[in-house]
């Protein structure tokens, strides 16, 4: 455990404030049947303590006021932070954690999400799912990857999103932190198509004609532009036309990135 932690709290990004700003700017209604979620925890001390046993970081964020009216103790013993620290300024302290460079991505994706999200009808938002993947430094300095993942537990009478579950999981020996893009994802399945956010925004596995995700399943397994011409009965200038549009589609920077957008969105 770590002790006399201390953070200096840097401004939010303008994407993160509007963000802020959507959330508090839904017309919730005054409802009388919306469960009490604080009050649920607090009646219950043997849930919280399974969950502080639990390998990942658990949460309900209350939409509302941004603030999280539950926040599992491991925290700190995961990340080095007291649980305090985020209950005390609410979602921005988790924006702060970022790495500067993941954050301001990170927070353009998250908008954009919850756009979309906001567009859906009011009776498809209960039980919406998305992913979050994004590094962060603990309270020792040490950069570290976090998967987080959510859903929306509640909605009002009017639909609006009252509270959000969501966990947290480090997974830094899964991947290369030196090689990494943060992404928001949204698995299938869900109200509307599946989308997945690369650095440059948010895009959808619908983008991609029948033929373009032909090419890219072939791209990923390995071949070249000529053998990919050859299996479709199309020309090479075509094939190349197809790549260069799909990478422009996909936000892929190259090869490698198309590869991962492919496996990102299950195409292959």
């Amino acid at each position: 455990m770590k002790n006399n932690v201390t953070l200096i709290l840097e401004k939010t990004s303008d994407s993160l404030d509007e963000l802020l700003l959507l959330w508090q700017t839904q017309p919730f209604g005054k409802d009388t049947n919306l469960i009490d979620y604080q009050q649920l925890v607090t009646a219950q001390p043997g849930f919280e303590q399974i969950l502080d046993f639990c390998p990942y970081i658990s949460w309900i964020l209350d939409i509302r006021t941004r603030q999280f009216v539950f926040l599992s103790n491991n925290t700190e013993l995961i990340l080095g932070y007291p649980a305090g620290f985020f209950k005390n300024d609410g979602y921005t302290f988790l924006s702060h954690l970022m790495l500067p460079e993941d954050k301001k991505n990170l927070d353009k994706m998250t908008l954009e999400l919850w756009k979309n999200l906001m567009l859906l009808p009011a009776n498809k938002r209960q039980g919406y799912r998305f992913s979050r993947k994004y590094r962060l430094r603990n309270a020792d300095g040490n950069l570290v990857v976090m998967r987080e993942q959510n859903t929306v537990l509640q909605t009002d009478s009017r639909g609006n999103i009252a509270h959000v579950l969501g966990t947290c999981t480090d997974i830094t020996e899964l991947v290369n932190i030196n090689d990494f893009e943060v992404s928001v994802q949204m698995p299938m399945g869900q109200p509307s198509s599946e989308t997945t956010a690369g650095t440059t925004g948010l895009r959808t596995k619908n983008i991609l004609s029948k033929r373009e995700k032909q090419i890219v399943k072939l791209v990923a397994e390995g071949y070249s532009s000529k053998v990919i011409a050859d299996q479709l009965f199309i020309s090479f200038h075509t094939v190349n036309t197809h790549r260069k549009n799909i990478i422009g589609k996909t936000h892929s920077k190259n090869t490698s990135g198309l590869v991962q957008y492919a496996i990102s969105n299950r195409l292959i």
